[in-house]
This record gives structure tokens, C-alpha cells and sequence, in this order.
């Protein structure tokens, strides 16, 4: 009986350590996972441990150097002196979202790249499109225009020549027509009218983060929420700024602004008709009355064109012409309206007789699409209106420095 128990304890025993031997060799295991961090878990068992796991597992090694390596942080986006953080989404033309701690959603947005203006000149070729975003096109009134330009022969004889959309329109529209244009030796520059395309920011003060001085960013600014102030910043304000910028390229000799044509399509020749009177109220000291023809595609009724030919700008100093879908009898209505008022002329007065000539495109096809039609060849019309008849409706212009525009 004796025996018996000693037996059993013995037994009892063994169990015992054996079971003490098991516990500390999984506990050990366990330790040795927890700090993979400072020694690297063995081969064999980082092939367990990938296969065993649903997705593929990091090495513990490669944790170990994430953990010890300091994390780098998010490349912050400056924009251009001038310029403004953005925090919408899509309101300042394609900018990316990034992290950071400004935006209403708490991130920060990254601008296009913005190469200085006259850096982009001296690199591009005649007919390259140069991309106008810089902090110096921004207006008096802080709203952002963008634009291409193509500087076309670039010397002191070069005709300027500004490309302008209609109503929902974008300076894409014409991006054909105007790399044609500069091919021939034109410099054309294109526009998003304010409200269109890219230029639709207004930069205003936000006070939401605390800031003194408080950050300034875009506001959402389309031309479906303009009020009558922004068409008039639009229609005459636009105008002077942009004559501006091309003092200065023919202050560089890069072109002569004495032989200005302006073509505008659908809204867009109403707006042309508008920077044209303003350019031509300017005092006659020189300054202004740059402006040598108004080309008009499917032009829009309005006010503005009798306005004009009231005025100084009539049909013997400035060349006028009107294109047309002539089997849309709207626009063929405004055509000739816009003609007659132009020239001060009566609905009487025989067409052959008429001082601003409509061309009469047998279509319904009106603004881009006529543009684009290939049975017209309006490219070429257009170039031979920009480079002869805007030219001969008075004295060559020879090229003298300006001085005094503001």
C-alpha cells in the first residue's frame, strides 16, 4: 500500500514539472514575440507567421525599422507669393488634395506648378501655349484669371490678337485656332473670362482657424451666382487689365499693341465690343485706342454695339466683321441688327452698300461648332481679317514704346 502512493505521488510529480517545464517554454515564446522589436523574430517563424495570416504580414524585422525610424513629414505645399492656400475641393482649376492642417476639412490643397512668366516665354517656341497662372494675374478686385498665351514671331511688328468664349465656354475652345494663329506669326493670348473655366477664384479673408492675420484662400466664384457688379468687372474692368499685360510684351518688343484685333465668340463678342469702347474713351494722348478690329462668331444681341457706334470707334477707324450660321434666323437677326448698329447704318441701306460685312455661312451651325466646321476654312478667314483687313482701315502702326498706361 505504501508502495502504492509513492507511486502515485512520484506520478503526480512528474506531472506536475513537466507541466511547469510546458508553461514557461510558452511563456517565453510569448516574450520573445512581444519584443521582436529589439531582436529579430527567427526565419522559420517569420515564414509561419506570413503564411498563417490573412493578408501578407510585415516582418517583424521590417517593423523594427519603421519603429525606429523617425517618420517623414507631409511635403507641404507653399503657392507663390500672391497666392492662397486652398481648402475646397475644385475651385481654384484641378488643385489635389494633400494633407495638412489648413481647409475647412482639414487639409491642404496643392497648387499647379507656376512657372515664372517670363521664364515660360524665353523657353517656349512660337505656336507653345504658356500657361498664365501667376500671382501677377490677379485683379484689383482679388479675383484670379488664368489664361494661355502663345507669343507667336515675337518682335516689334507682331500682330496681338485676343481669343474670346461665349458663355459656358473655357479658353480650350479655341486652343486650335490659336496655335494656327501663332504658326502664321500671330502672338495670340485666350482667356477664361472671369466666372469660367479656371478663373473662378476669389480670394477673401477666412477667420475660421484663428489667425491673426487670418489666412486668406479662393472662394467659389462662377458666373452663375454673378451679380450685375461682376459682369461689369467682367465686361470692362477685364478688359484694361488684360491690355495691361500686353503693354508690357510690347514694351519688350514682342509684339506691337498698335495692331490689336479682338475675336469673340457668341457673349464673348459682346464682351470684345465692351473692351473695345473702353479702350477707344481713352483720352487721345496714346493712351489706349490700341484695339484695330473686332471679329465677331454668332454674335449675341446686345446694348453695347449701338453703344458703340455712337461713340468714337466707328466702321472707318476700327474693321469690323460678323460670321454666321445664316439658317438660324435668331442669330441671323442679331447679325444683321449688330452690323447695322455698328455702322450707324438703316435696314434700308442695300448689303452690298453695308460698311460692316456679315459673312453668311449656309448652316445652323453657330460659334465653335462653325469655327470647327472645315467646309468654311475659318482659321485662315480669321487670319487673313487679323493680319490685312483689321490693318488697312488705317495708317500702319509703327511700333513706339508706351509709356504712362495705367
Amino acid at each position: 500500500m505504501k508502495r502504492s502512493v509513492r507511486k502515485a505521488a512520484f506520478c503526480i510529480a512528474a506531472l506536475a514539472a513537466l507541466f511547469l517545464l510546458t508553461a514557461g517554454a510558452y511563456a517565453a515564446r510569448a516574450g520573445k514575440t512581444r519584443g521582436a522589436s529589439a531582436e529579430p523574430a527567427p526565419a522559420a517563424d517569420e515564414a509561419q507567421q506570413a503564411q498563417n495570416a490573412p493578408d501578407a504580414a510585415v516582418p517583424a524585422a521590417e517593423e523594427a525599422a519603421s519603429a525606429e525610424k523617425p517618420a517623414e513629414p507631409a511635403e507641404a505645399s507653399v503657392p507663390a507669393e500672391g497666392q492662397a492656400q486652398d481648402g475646397q475641393d475644385g475651385q481654384d482649376g484641378g488643385d489635389r488634395p494633400r494633407r495638412g492642417p489648413h481647409g475647412r476639412d482639414g487639409r491642404r490643397m496643392e497648387r499647379e506648378p507656376v512657372v515664372p512668366f517670363d521664364e515660360a516665354l524665353a523657353a517656349a517656341g512660337k505656336s507653345d501655349p504658356i500657361r498664365l497662372n501667376q500671382p501677377d494675374f490677379i485683379t484689383d478686385d482679388q479675383v484670379q484669371l488664368r489664361g494661355l498665351y502663345f507669343k507667336g514671331d515675337a518682335d516689334e511688328q507682331t500682330t496681338p490678337v485676343i481669343l474670346l468664349h461665349g458663355k459656358d465656354g473655357k479658353k480650350e475652345d479655341w486652343q486650335d485656332l490659336a496655335k494656327s494663329l501663332a504658326e502664321q506669326g500671330a502672338a495670340v493670348l485666350v482667356p477664361d473670362l472671369r466666372g469660367y473655366g479656371e478663373s473662378t477664384a476669389a480670394y477673401i479673408e477666412d477667420y475660421s482657424f484663428g489667425g491673426n492675420p487670418p489666412m486668406v484662400r479662393p472662394n467659389r466664384y462662377l458666373a452663375s451666382g454673378f451679380g450685375p457688379s461682376d459682369w461689369d468687372a467682367m465686361r470692362y474692368d477685364d478688359g484694361h487689365f488684360w491690355l495691361r499685360f500686353l503693354v508690357y510684351l510690347h514694351n519688350k518688343k514682342m509684339i506691337n499693341i498698335r495692331r490689336l484685333v479682338l475675336v469673340g465668340n457668341g457673349y464673348g463678342a459682346c464682351v470684345a465690343a465692351s473692351w473695345l469702347m473702353e479702350d477707344w474713351k481713352a483720352p487721345s494722348s496714346k493712351k489706349g485706342q490700341f484695339i484695330r478690329g473686332l471679329l465677331m462668331i454668332s454674335p449675341e444681341a446686345d446694348d453695347v454695339f449701338e453703344k458703340l457706334g455712337s461713340g468714337k470707334t466707328k466702321a472707318g477707324k476700327v474693321a469690323y466683321k460678323i460670321y454666321v450660321g445664316a439658317l438660324e434666323k435668331e442669330r441671323m437677326d442679331a447679325a444683321d441688327s449688330i452690323g447695322l448698329q455698328l455702322a450707324k447704318e438703316k435696314s434700308s441701306t442695300p448689303e452690298e452698300e453695308r460698311k460692316v460685312p456679315i459673312e453668311k455661312c449656309q448652316t445652323e451651325r453657330q460659334g465653335t461648332a462653325l469655327l470647327k466646321a472645315s467646309s468654311f476654312n475659318m482659321p485662315e478667314q480669321i487670319f487673313r481679317f487679323v493680319t490685312e483687313e483689321a490693318q488697312s482701315e488705317t495708317t500702319p502702326a509703327k511700333w513706339q514704346a508706351i509709356k504712362n498706361f495705367e
